[in-house]
């Protein structure tokens, strides 16, 4: 039995391979990706702004000094409206700062020369 088992086993195997020659076996075909192309576009680089900034005089001063009295109060006002009528182009601020302590004129002059020098002032006013 198992001889006529082996040789119908072989006789398929023959007839399988004598009738028709092997077929191909179909594969999937992909179609090929089309990637549009990248176009570069150039870095824009914005120019700097320039701010134009009209030139300053700026004054610090102790309140106790020259704005103590009104009479002196008076002479630097007069003063300072003869240098404005002289010099209109430029702008003129007056600050009165403490000489001494946080937020003083000292203050400012120890620390502001490393970390801020374009807040330092034009002209400072001290006590004698």
């Amino acid at each position: 039995m198992l001889l006529w088992l082996l040789s119908l086993l072989a006789a398929c195997d023959v007839i399988n391979n004598s009738d028709s020659p092997p077929q191909p076996t179909p594969t999937a075909t992909t179609a090929p990706l089309v990637t549009p192309l990248l176009q570069s576009t150039p870095d824009i680089i914005a120019p700097p702004v320039i701010t134009q900034t009209s030139p300053s005089l700026t004054i610090w001063l102790p309140p106790n000094t020259i704005l103590g009295s009104e009479d002196s109060a008076a002479v630097f006002s007069d003063q300072l409206l003869a240098f404005n009528t002289v010099h209109p182009e430029l702008e003129t601020r007056v600050e009165q700062k403490t000489v001494s302590g946080p937020g003083s004129i000292l203050s400012y002059l120890r620390t502001g020369s490393v970390v801020a020098p374009d807040i330092l002032p034009d002209v400072i006013v001290l006590p004698a």
